[in-house]
């Protein structure tokens, strides 16, 4: 007989699996098209420019590799998907990186050929309630994050000027960190889920969060990432919720507002 725990562990992992990453973006996703199965396409194609990269460093920060870009007394840290890596993410968050805003994206912990991972799933379908999951490696994930912030802050930056987002994978320990490893200026949760709610909405009433979810997501189901902004309204953490008619993806739109949200939440910090 399985243990309730196995099974709660089991259905997280078919909520956060989306299979083998590619190295390009997808298209937005037609009503008649197959989804995208990877977890690196966190922006559409149309969110892409066309623009020479700025100087990028590559370093190795609390044991993870990680991208910088950018400078200044702010930073965005972008968490990827299951699967994907830090080289096929920056392309796509590289837009804010400027004078006044660093944009780092680290590298998973753990090797998932072709790509990486914060912490080990297993492909099974999602079923019933994952809001009080806790998978083993999510605190060791959360541990390696705030690693990134430790960095930021030896190089002058303070925490409250530190933004932390992801996608999928990335966005449940986008939050998990920002839970467990306060103050952030601010959470970033794309196509994400609500789990550990009991721990989480014990230490999340200061937060400020940004949420979207694809109303037609095919790997995560939208009432999963319903049920997160549901529980942050009810613990009234302040919250901004974009619903959209997409999969599992983040349209131009949705990070064009998340852009504005980010320089909004870090405008204090020169």
């Amino acid at each position: 007989m399985n243990h309730p725990r196995n099974h709660i562990a089991a259905q997280l992992a078919a909520a956060l699996l989306l299979g083998c990453a590619t190295q390009t973006a997808p298209a937005p996703v037609a009503p008649s098209q197959s989804p995208s199965q990877v977890e690196e396409a966190q922006v559409e194609e149309a969110q892409v420019e066309e623009t020479e990269p700025p100087a990028e460093t590559r370093e190795e920060w609390g044991g993870l590799r990680v991208l910088e870009e950018g400078s200044g007394n702010a930073a965005l840290v972008f968490l990827h998907g299951y699967g994907a890596n830090a080289d096929r993410t920056m392309p796509l968050v590289r837009r804010l990186a400027g004078p006044r805003l660093r944009v780092v994206v680290p590298d998973a912990p753990l090797a998932i050929p072709p790509g990486r991972g914060w912490f080990n799933l297993q492909g099974v379908r999602i079923t019933g309630d994952i809001s009080q999951a806790e998978p083993p490696g999510l605190e060791a994930a959360s541990a390696s994050v705030n690693a990134v912030f430790q960095t930021l802050e030896e190089r002058g930056l303070r925490r409250e000027c530190i933004v932390i987002a992801g996608f999928s994978q990335g966005a449940v320990v986008a939050m998990d960190a920002a839970v467990r490893h306060p103050p952030v200026a601010g959470v970033g949760v794309f196509s994400g889920a609500l789990i550990a709610k009991d721990r989480w909405s014990n230490s999340w009433s200061d937060l400020r969060v940004f949420l979207s979810h694809g109303r037609r997501d095919s790997q995560l189901p939208f009432r999963y990432g319903n049920e997160l902004h549901e529980a942050l309204a009810a613990s009234r953490v302040r919250q901004q919720f974009v619903a959209f008619d997409g999969d599992h993806t983040i349209p131009p739109e949705v990070f064009s507002n998340f852009v504005a949200t980010t320089r909004s939440w870090l405008s204090n910090c020169r």
